[in-house]
């Protein structure tokens, strides 16, 4: 997890970590969320083998906050059905963490994804 203030350089230091990794282990699948989509940033995950973009801010959207949540729903179950050693990557998550609050089936839904991945289980 990169935690750090806004324009602190964390999608910079993603990009440089991802692209590392790929290096490293070209076998690793790394797999992007990013529901930003700022243009001016998209580059930073060129080396990721799946790049999921959703440009949603809360100003400028034709979706709807469930509608978005459905989408990284899916997001998630595409990332699941990856097999091999993968990495996921979930740009903007205090943003995304904002629109799944808003409902608590999805906050709980949200909160058991994120903990299945950091207690380190098998991800399928």
């Amino acid at each position: 997890m990169l935690v750090g203030a806004p324009c602190s350089g964390k999608n910079v230091f993603a990009s440089h970590a991802i692209k590392n990794l790929k290096q490293q282990r070209p076998s690793v699948t790394v797999y992007v969320i990013d529901i930003k989509g700022d243009p001016k940033e998209s580059h930073y995950y060129a080396c990721a083998d799946f790049l999921r973009i959703q440009s949603f801010t809360t100003v400028n959207t034709d979706w709807s906050v469930d509608q978005l949540v459905a989408w990284i729903q899916h997001c998630f179950t595409e990332f699941e059905s990856i097999e091999g050693e993968k990495l996921l990557v979930l740009s903007e998550s205090t943003l995304t963490f904002h629109f799944f609050a808003q409902n608590k089936s999805n906050r709980t839904w949200l909160a058991n994804k994120i903990i299945s991945y950091l207690s380190l289980e098998q991800v399928m």
